[in-house]
């Protein structure tokens, strides 16, 4: 325990926590197949997921005509769970190239949408390929929301870093209070890109002065 070095990762829901976790373990870990696996169907449903908020918020915002309510009342039909296939991917990648989504894409800071899912879509060829497997940039860009406390151990020049990642949202940080004990630093992360985005739990609430506010 006394090269045992304990990192604590807070900061608010979807500010980057997870992905400076995920990054540590693909630098100094290993992402094994059962959870490169998860991960693929974690890309398929932010994919499908995706899709069909902005086809939704397109409809809200008066953007879509009648000729293309066909592809979308079918994806809105997709269980998001779903499996991506390369008939569903080809009608997902002709109604991501529709002018209506993508006005709707410009406006996402109005709404809940995760800002890299563009890299998922814009090669949906690839991710829905016959024995597709997450690689390293997929697992980065993916998007699972965490719950809880997830606890991983790296070995670095000899030392022992034990990473605790939480979940941000506010019913989670009651949990934070757990972490606290023998932890040598605490990394607070923020996302500058969300100056302009409302919380997920709470529309009326900016997330950057969430985090500022949080962190004082």
């Amino acid at each position: 325990d006394l090269m045992k070095v304990r990192l604590l990762l807070l900061g608010p829901g979807e500010s980057g926590k997870s992905t400076i976790f995920r990054q540590m373990k693909l630098l100094y870990g290993d992402y094994n197949k059962e959870e490169k696996e998860r991960m693929t169907q974690v890309v398929h449903s932010n994919v499908i997921s995706t899709i069909k908020t902005l086809i939704l918020q397109a409809r809200l915002y008066g953007f879509v005509s009648d000729e293309d309510q066909a592809y979308y009342d079918f994806l809105l039909g997709v269980k998001d769970m779903s499996l991506l296939n390369s008939a569903l991917a080809a009608i997902i990648k002709i109604v991501w190239e529709k002018e209506p989504i993508q006005r709707a894409w410009k406006l996402r800071h109005e709404f809940q949408v995760v800002e890299s899912m563009s890299f998922f879509l814009n090669d949906i060829g690839r991710i829905s390929s016959p024995g597709y497997m997450a690689n390293a940039q997929d697992i980065l860009h993916a998007r699972l929301r965490s719950t809880g406390i997830t606890v991983d151990r790296f070995t670095i020049d000899g030392s022992c870093f034990e990473m605790y990642d939480v979940g941000g949202q506010r019913n989670e940080r009651k949990k934070w209070i757990h972490c606290f004990d023998n932890v040598n630093a605490i990394i607070f992360v923020v996302a500058l890109n969300e100056y302009d985005q409302m919380l997920f739990e709470d529309e009326a609430t900016n997330r950057m002065t969430d985090a500022i506010g949080f962190f004082r």
